[in-house]
């Protein structure tokens, strides 16, 4: 167990993995530079990676926002998250037709300048604030062009009830792929639906259960993952057991949080193994919080093992 304990920590301390491009639609425009997203149900601020295009008040600001109004709003974008800072993104935004960029563009109509500062190999940013410069577009239209300067944006504060909104998967990408649970297990339930219930309200239970599983898979209503999990007391009443697993899952509803999901493991105790498959029923929330039932069954012995499990993805 001790082993175990010491696998879960170094998944903690390992840094959080860059969120992958996705695409979704643009609800609204702030500014040229600013877009607003619906990310998991929930509005989400996004800023253009290396744009820096005039705050409210400043020249050419009106003309940087309806510039970005007509290629971006009620439009699908593809998104690839450069940072996050609570519920807002750095993200580099391209057009689905085409594969351009909506910041060079308006870089390149002058209506933005490069962030060199924040992208400074940003080959594209570059070349299009030359190409402004040269043409003498937008900021650099007279001799002493207005630079705009980035705003310091702070980070909405969510409601409390956001953390229990359902999750949203209409957007592709491994933006979490890790999730860990723990919960606890009942054995010997019989493939009984209603017994397994019955049997882990019980707070008498066999044993406790820890999972952690790895996403390599998650379109729109489906998931592939790899598993490793610990049964503290499990099958036969023997030691505590080790497994691996693959599982794979899918959700009843496009833009719905319900899930199931069948599996196949492999059970480790002591110098045996034995292979068990298995299925799950789960929900999971706005935040990547869920709750799942668990069910295990060995064909050979005919055992089986419900589990109770709470996690979290990140």
């Amino acid at each position: 167990m001790r082993r175990f304990a010491s696998l879960l920590l170094l998944l903690f301390a390992a840094p959080a993995a860059w969120a992958q491009p996705f695409t979704t639609q643009v609800i609204s425009v702030p500014s040229g530079d600013t877009l607003v997203i619906r990310r998991n149900l929930v509005e989400t601020r996004v800023r253009l990676y290396g744009v820096d295009a005039p705050d409210v008040g400043q020249p050419l600001f009106e003309e940087a926002l309806r510039f970005t109004e007509s290629r971006a709003l009620n439009r699908l974008l593809r998104f690839d998250v450069r940072g996050e800072a609570g519920s807002t993104l750095t993200a580099e935004a391209s057009f689905l037709e085409g594969g351009g960029s909506l910041g060079a563009a308006l870089v390149r109509a002058g209506l933005a300048r490069w962030d060199e500062r924040t992208a400074p190999l940003a080959a594209d940013l570059a070349a299009a604030e030359q190409e402004a410069r040269r043409a003498g577009r937008g900021l650099w239209a007279t001799t002493a062009p207005v630079v705009p300067v980035a705003p310091v944006i702070p980070a909405p504060v969510a409601p409390a009830a956001a953390a229990l909104r359902l999750r949203d998967p209409g957007e592709s990408g491994l933006a979490h792929p890790w999730r860990v649970s723990v919960g606890y297990y009942e054995y010997g339930c019989q493939n009984d639906f209603r017994q397994t219930l019955l049997d882990l309200s019980d707070v008498s239970t066999d044993g406790f259960a820890v999972k952690v599983d790895y996403s390599f898979f998650r379109p729109t209503r489906h998931e592939a993952m790899v598993s490793v999990f610990y049964l503290a007391k499990p099958f036969r009443e023997a030691n505590d057991a080790f497994g691996v697993g693959l599982e794979y899952r899918w959700r009843f509803a496009q833009r719905g949080a319900a899930y199931y999901g069948i599996n196949v493991n492999g059970l480790f105790i002591d110098s045996e193994s034995f292979f068990v498959t298995g299925s799950a029923l789960g929900i999971e929330f706005g935040k990547g919080q869920f709750v799942e039932l668990r069910y295990l069954y060995e064909p050979d012995s005919q055992d089986d093992v419900s589990m109770l499990m709470v996690g979290t993805r990140f």
